[in-house]
């Protein structure tokens, strides 16, 4: 089965998944970090229908109470 994305098809996007800086084993990370709010402009850019994410994708460990 052959997959052709179309327009009227609803993606939805973590930010921790299209946000990941990568690893090469014989070096460091393989993509530039880039902001949430860049990740956001980028997903919008791209058509994506949403976006889902984790507490952690906006809070600090250091934020959340009872968290060392």
């Amino acid at each position: 089965m052959q997959y052709n994305p179309d327009p009227s098809h609803k993606f939805t996007f973590g930010l921790w998944t299209v946000g990941n800086i990568g690893r090469d084993p014989f070096g460091g990370l393989v993509r530039e970090p880039l902001t949430r709010v860049e990740l956001v402009h980028l997903l919008a850019d791209v058509g994506a229908r949403g976006l889902s994410y984790e507490r952690l994708d906006h809070l600090t460990l250091e934020l959340l109470p009872g968290v060392r």
